[in-house]
């Protein structure tokens, strides 16, 4: 079993959210997809599943 870097894993969400956050602003909330977030973060979708349950929930923590 492999252990799970917290900097590495934080490293990953902020790319998510920054990647997002980016999207957000240049397309509307609609209009982007969570494929798009991944694509822009360098992720697959499963990934970003793996810290957010769903766009909406991304959407929540850009807001934050």
């Amino acid at each position: 079993m492999t252990s799970v870097n917290p900097k590495v894993q934080s490293f990953k969400r902020n790319l998510i959210i920054e990647s997002a956050q980016l999207l957000f602003n240049q397309h509307s909330y609609e209009a982007v997809t969570v494929e798009d977030i991944a694509r822009t973060a360098g992720f697959g979708k499963s990934t970003v599943y793996s810290f957010f349950a769903s766009k909406e929930d991304i959407l929540h923590t850009v807001i934050q």
